[in-house]
C-alpha cells in the first residue's frame, strides 16, 4: 500500500467515527429519553460489528484492496465511537452525581488512565513494528477484536442488570 493510501486509511477512522456521533446526537437529541435502551442495545451490535471487521481484516490479509480498507476503517470508526463515548460518560455523569461531585472529575480520571495505557500499548506495538510489521497487525487486530468482543458482553451485562440506568430522572 503507498504511502497516500495509508493516508487515506488513517484518515478514514476518524470520518467513521464522525458520522458515528453526529447519528448518535440526532438520535438523542430528537429520540428523547425513550432512546436510551434502544441506543445501548445498538451501541452492543455495534460493538460486536467493531470485533468482527479486524478479525476479518487478520484473515484476509494481502487480498484487501486499499479503497476497501478506506471502507472498513470507516465502518470500523463508526461501530466503535459510541461505545468509546457514550457508557463511559453516563457512567462518569451518574457517579458524579450520587457522590455530590463534578462529573468532570470522573471524566478527567477515567480517560487520562486510557490515554496512559493507549500510549504504553502503542510504544509497545511500535516496538514490534520496528521488528516484525505482520506480527504487529496481527497483534493489533486481534486486541482490537478482543476489546470490542469484551466491551459489547460487558455493556450487555451491565445494561440488563441496571434498569436504573434507563429510568426516568
Amino acid at each position: 500500500m503507498s504511502y497516500s493510501n495509508s493516508a487515506l486509511v488513517s484518515g478514514a477512522f476518524p470520518v467513521g467515527q464522525l458520522i458515528g456521533l453526529v447519528l448518535v446526537l440526532l438520535t438523542v437529541l430528537f429520540g428523547g429519553r425513550q432512546t436510551r435502551r434502544p441506543l445501548y442495545k445498538a451501541i452492543v451490535v455495534l460493538s460486536v460489528g467493531a470485533a468482527i471487521i479486524p478479525a476479518w481484516l487478520r484473515l484476509s490479509v494481502g487480498r484487501v484492496s486499499s479503497t476497501e480498507f478506506v471502507v472498513l476503517a470507516v465502518l470500523q470508526g463508526f461501530c466503535s465511537v459510541a461505545m468509546d463515548y457514550i457508557p463511559p460518560t453516563i457512567w462518569c455523569m451518574h457517579l458524579g452525581r450520587k457522590n455530590g461531585n463534578g462529573s468532570a472529575m470522573y471524566m478527567s480520571a477515567l480517560f487520562g488512565f486510557g490515554y496512559a495505557a493507549s500510549f504504553c500499548y502503542n510504544y509497545a506495538v511500535g516496538l514490534v513494528r520496528s521488528t516484525a510489521v505482520e506480527v504487529a497487525f496481527n497483534v493489533v487486530m486481534l486486541v482490537a477484536s478482543c476489546s470490542a468482543l469484551l466491551s459489547a458482553m460487558l455493556l450487555a451485562r451491565h445494561a440488563s442488570r441496571n434498569d436504573d440506568l434507563f429510568a426516568e430522572a
